[in-house]
């Protein structure tokens, strides 16, 4: 036998095999997993979001690993006991009525009753310096303070902006087309600021699309991408000695420019319309997040020849006009 054939051999021998290395699994817990993955496959077939079909499954799957999840008895017990918060009771018996309703399992869920948390934000002045720091922070964040910089000017969500092409963008009238949009949202077009634009402009243009690698499939793309955010905005939030910049997700400034813009106008069909809201009390949570003592007017916002007539017509005072947007108010 060569040298070499020595060394291989006994490589061989001293490498324990992958099965050595195999950590054997409960086939009870392999069992409880069959059945949540069973019902994977049919949220699948059902139309839901990967994201929202991820999230339900590991919620399902971590609690199969500390009970029998096909016995209802159990799991109730398990979620009373737990130190879960309400809202997160809430939601898991959520999980667990369509695991079980799948199954065909009947069961007695705990009710819990979910309380408005209103959102955190930022102010003003916060979120400039966030999104300054993080142009300054690296060449590679710079598409994270365009991607922020685009859902500060618009309100849009992530999985819209994550989704944009090049295409999408009108740079010189300034707006983005918003043609993928989520949750059943309506397809809008919206305005962009001069500093959004040379931030889009600094990105390279690899591909179609903006801000995603399309060789990437969508939902690893998203988590890796927020998983780089966290650390950039752990850098920024030491680097400005500030805290409250670790608060700030991409769902803070989609909620901040649906505060700041009914706090501009008072009108909460514009702010529907901006956010793409096809159920109005999805919109009305933004009125719980401005206080406004000292109203004395109703103000309205017009896109259109027809609705500026309108709002005359009711007696509305033209106040001003920015872009392609026209502002009206009259005495309450």
């Amino acid at each position: 036998m060569t040298n070499l054939t020595v060394q291989q051999e006994t490589r061989r021998r001293e490498t324990p095999s992958k099965t050595e290395f195999r950590t054997e699994i409960d086939p009870k817990l392999l069992n409880r997993y069959a059945h949540i993955d069973h019902y994977q496959t049919y949220l699948k077939k059902q139309g839901l979001k990967q994201s929202t079909i991820n999230g339900s499954i590991s919620v399902l799957k971590a609690i199969a690993k500390q009970e029998d999840i096909l016995n209802p008895d159990l799991v109730k017990a398990l979620v009373i006991e737990s130190e879960w918060s309400d809202n997160t009771k809430a939601k898991r018996v959520d999980d667990l009525s369509g695991f079980y309703k799948f199954k065909g399992i009947r069961w007695d869920p705990p009710k819990y009753r979910k309380r408005w948390k209103p959102p955190f934000l930022p102010t003003e002045a916060e979120s400039e310096q966030f999104i300054a720091a993080l142009i300054t922070l690296s060449i590679y964040s710079i598409k994270t303070a365009a991607l922020l910089r685009l859902i500060y000017d618009t309100g849009v969500r992530f999985g819209e902006a994550w989704q944009l092409e090049w295409a999408d963008l009108d740079f010189e009238r300034g707006v983005v087309n918003i043609g993928k949009p989520e949750k059943n949202s309506n397809a809008r077009q919206l305005k962009i600021t001069g500093k959004c634009i040379a931030l889009l402009n600094r990105l390279p243009r690899k591909s179609s699309y903006v801000f995603r690698n399309p060789s990437i499939p969508l939902e690893k793309s998203k988590k890796n991408f927020s998983r780089t955010y966290s650390l950039q905005r752990k850098i920024v939030a030491e680097k400005l000695n500030n805290p409250r910049i670790l608060k700030i997700t991409f769902k803070t400034f989609r909620h901040y420019k649906g505060t700041m813009e009914y706090a501009r106008t008072k009108d909460i069909l514009h702010v529907m319309k901006i956010l793409g809201h096809r159920n109005i009390r999805n919109t009305l949570v933004y009125l719980q997040l401005v206080h406004f003592a000292d109203d004395q007017f109703i103000c309205k916002v017009a896109s259109t020849k027809e609705e500026r007539t309108t709002l005359i017509e009711a007696g509305f005072t033209f106040v001003s006009k920015q872009d392609e947007e026209w502002y009206f108010r009259k005495p309450k």
